[in-house]
């Protein structure tokens, strides 16, 4: 006897709450209110934030709550860290996909609020959207420290090209030093 098959478990999410983040400011868009608003980009501004739409959830009984933001190289961890100190669903979209989405619902225009309705969309619309995990602090240092050899290497490589190109002997001091090495 074959045993029916079942269609795969999706997890949409009807309340979601996104975020286009920038370095000082927060663009915001929650469905499924529609409302739109900006903060400062600070943990206590996103915590507080999503604290609210918590109480609005659990008030008219919404669903589960889904945040999402873009990945904007690191603007964006004072979201991703207030959502799971919460306990709520993340989602950090890659910009390729919003970008994508937003080509498939005909939208052109580029500012801060409609990016934050995009991103909202795409959030809804998502099915089974992968969710964030913070990393291990092991792998935050690690990342960090691999971030600034990488600086450090860039730094040496430019200082080398700039003796290479020095003809006062004087200022060759660096050169001998590390032809000594």
């Amino acid at each position: 006897m074959n045993k029916p098959i079942m269609p795969p478990v999706v997890a949409r999410f009807n309340h979601v709450i996104a975020f286009d983040v920038a370095k000082e400011t927060l663009a915001v868009h929650i469905l499924p209110s529609g409302e739109s608003l900006e903060a400062p980009n600070t943990l206590a501004n996103a915590t507080r934030l999503l604290r609210r739409e918590q109480k609005r959830n659990a008030k008219l009984n919404l669903g589960p709550l889904l945040v999402v933001c873009e990945a904007t190289g690191g603007y964006e961890n004072n979201v991703l860290e207030a959502a799971c100190e919460l306990g709520l669903a993340c989602h950090r979209a890659h910009g390729t996909d919003v970008r994508a989405y937003a080509r498939f619902r005909g939208l052109r225009a580029k500012s801060d609020p409609i990016d934050a309705f995009l991103i909202a969309g795409y959030g809804r619309d998502k099915p089974d959207p992968r969710l964030y995990q913070p990393p291990r602090l092991e792998q935050t240092a690690l990342r960090e420290l691999m971030g600034r050899r990488a600086e450090l290497q860039d730094m040496i490589e430019a200082e080398r090209a700039r003796l290479d190109h020095t003809s006062v002997e004087a200022a060759k001091l660096g050169k001998a030093f590390e032809d000594a090495r």
